[in-house]
């Protein structure tokens, strides 16, 4: 496994030039190596499908009373023009006002979705202790080098796997 001092991609051994910015790539230790498949399998630090529904949802309520507050705005200002000692035309901005009030009812819906749909990180812990366990990563009796639990030869020499974990 090598990876790009720059941008920190990873890429296999075959692999001399880093594909984003060119850069010549350094192997990986098996150390460095160890570390990054542990994180891969590690669960996340905090989880909650709220917090990001509620994002979206006071983005559509901003988004669409900022619409709405335009098209009154361009309607009021270009009526009261009209309506002076000279006439004329005035502009309603429906188009506006209606962006807007979509944008509002889609921010209702999203909050309303939202609501009891929070996920602890206690609740997802509870669920992956109820599964089955992960097998670990394998040691190559080759070579040394650490492999994904789910091959059955080395990623590096290609030995095959002696004894499941």
């Amino acid at each position: 496994m090598k990876k790009c001092p720059g941008c920190g991609r990873l890429f296999h051994d075959d692999v001399d030039k880093c594909s984003v910015d060119g850069q010549a790539l350094i192997a990986v230790s098996t150390e460095e190596r160890a570390q990054i498949l542990k994180r891969r399998n590690s669960p996340p630090q905090s989880y909650s499908t709220r917090q990001g529904s509620s994002s979206i949802a006071q983005r559509h309520f901003i988004v669409g009373a900022l619409w709405l507050v335009g098209g009154i705005a361009v309607t009021a200002f270009t009526y009261s023009a009209a309506s002076g000692s000279g006439g004329g035309t005035y502009v309603v901005a429906w188009g506006a006002m209606l962006v807007g009030v979509t944008r509002l009812i889609r921010g209702f819906v999203a909050s309303s979705q939202t609501r009891g749909q929070s996920i602890s990180y206690n609740t997802i812990s509870t669920i992956r202790s109820t599964a089955p366990t992960e097998k670990p990563v394998w040691t190559c009796p080759k070579c040394g080098e650490q492999s994904l639990p789910q091959t059955t030869s080395c990623w590096k020499c290609g030995a095959q796997r002696t004894a499941t974990p």
